[in-house]
């Protein structure tokens, strides 16, 4: 073979292998900042009561 074809793959695969970490990891770290957003947001609510069952009632029957 030519001296020029393995730097090219070299290089190939260097390129290849950089597009396919981004195309992968973009994803990975949009899931990772969505857990964080969600968890920084369940502690803003952490003190908040939960509606009693009453408060649920949507009928006069079911508040009965």
């Amino acid at each position: 073979m030519h001296w020029y074809v393995y730097p090219l793959a070299a290089f190939a695969c260097v390129f290849l292998g950089h597009f396919l970490v981004e195309q992968v990891g973009q994803p990975i770290r949009n899931v990772l900042r969505l857990r964080r957003t969600a968890l920084a947001r369940m502690v803003l609510f952490r003190n908040v009561a939960l509606p009693k069952p009453r408060e649920l009632a949507t009928t006069s029957q079911a508040i009965h």
